[in-house]
């Protein structure tokens, strides 16, 4: 994928300008970035190394407090966005062994991923992940606005994004917009798409153990399965031990003090448009039970930077072409996502919500 990405860009008088002026009430440039999460800070990152002038909006640029699991699938993305050395960072990843997955009483599954293409997989620190990812982007060109988004619309042949920041609002003018806002879809959603909904969950953290030291000693990811829940519990390379209850918006327990997190499974209507493109979970968001999340931020910023670097623009068969992949990798996690809770007696598989999605 990375020997398809054009080399070189010539910078216009624009981008030029606005890399030097300070924060300014109208912007004009060549790429905005809604999200400065993995997914933005990539394609941003590799926009800019090729000679783009790209902004990234972002509220609060402070990383996500919580563990995630990078899984062997996502060895090609690694490998052609250079963080593998990253990877080998003790403060941001440690090794993952698979998965130990148990549904009730049933006889405990071995998922070692090391019998996966790849083989490596990874906890990461999403914290520390987001932090590298945003310095990686800086040390490229990229610029940082610390502001929301609230607003979107296209005007000729650029995309205004509304921004207010601390000091006021702003206008960001750009000739492609791309939302990396997450699963809000800031951006998508002003601009014509609808998120789909498949089915409606609630991920609670039930437990946090920071009383462990450091560790590089290879993990595994434990997970249990009841007929109203499924959880699990793994560790970071900070030695903090974190488990997660998941189950559908209904069944929330009852307590007040748990931190929660939408983790819902659902898409855009249509993932990208003229001049606008949706990547990581604006585009689409998983199940955690799929350990997609991450894999899903890094290929789709990959995937999106090398479609916009081709063409220099989003036309209606660029759009139509990346909606379509989206769409169909979405489709096949969702099967994937039903044979998991095949097994899980009681609660149906998703199968039958594909073809019923619910707008949000």
């Amino acid at each position: 994928m990375r020997s398809q990405l054009p080399r070189e860009f010539p910078r216009s008088a624009a981008s030029v300008r606005a890399r030097s002026d300070p924060l300014e009430a109208h912007q004009s440039i060549d790429v905005v970035v809604a999200g400065a999460g993995p997914a933005g800070s990539t394609v941003a990152r590799l926009l800019a190394v090729r000679g783009w002038c790209v902004t990234v909006v972002d509220p609060a640029p402070s990383g996500g407090n919580r563990l995630e699991i990078l899984s062997p699938t996502s060895g090609p993305a690694i490998e052609a966005l250079d963080l593998m050395d990253l990877l080998q960072d003790p403060a941001v990843a440690r090794p993952c062994l698979g998965i130990h997955r148990r549904w009730g009483v049933m006889q405990t599954e071995i998922d070692d991923f090391f019998c996966h293409r790849g083989g490596a997989g990874f906890v990461i620190d999403r914290a520390c992940f987001d932090i590298r990812l945003r310095a990686m982007a800086k040390a490229a060109g990229v610029s940082f606005v610390e502001g929301r988004v609230i607003n979107a619309r296209r005007r000729n042949t650029e995309i205004d994004t509304y921004v207010k920041t601390g000091s006021g609002e702003i206008t960001v003018s750009a000739a492609i917009a791309v939302d990396a806002s997450g699963r809000p879809s800031i951006l998508a959603r002003r601009l014509g798409a609808r998120r789909l909904l498949v089915e409606r969950l609630v991920a609670e953290r039930r437990s946090l153990d920071e009383s462990r030291s450091p560790s590089q000693e290879p993990a595994w990811l434990y997970v249990e399965g009841s007929n109203a829940s499924w959880s699990y519990g793994i560790s970071g390379p900070d030695g903090r031990r974190e488990e997660w209850a998941i189950y559908r918006d209904r069944s929330r327990s009852g307590a007040s003090n748990l931190k929660r997190t939408n983790a819902s499974s659902a898409c855009l209507s249509q993932a990208a448009g003229k001049g606008w493109l949706a990547i990581g979970d604006a585009a689409m968001s998983f199940d955690p039970i799929t350990s997609q999340g991450l894999v899903n931020a890094l290929t789709t910023a990959l995937v999106a930077a090398g479609a916009i670097l081709s063409s220099r623009s989003v036309c209606a068969a660029t759009a139509s072409a990346y909606s379509e992949a989206v769409a169909a990798t979405f489709r096949n996690s969702e099967r994937g996502r039903a044979a998991v809770y095949g097994a899980l007696n009681g609660i149906p598989t998703a199968t039958r919500m594909i073809h019923s999605p619910s707008e949000v």
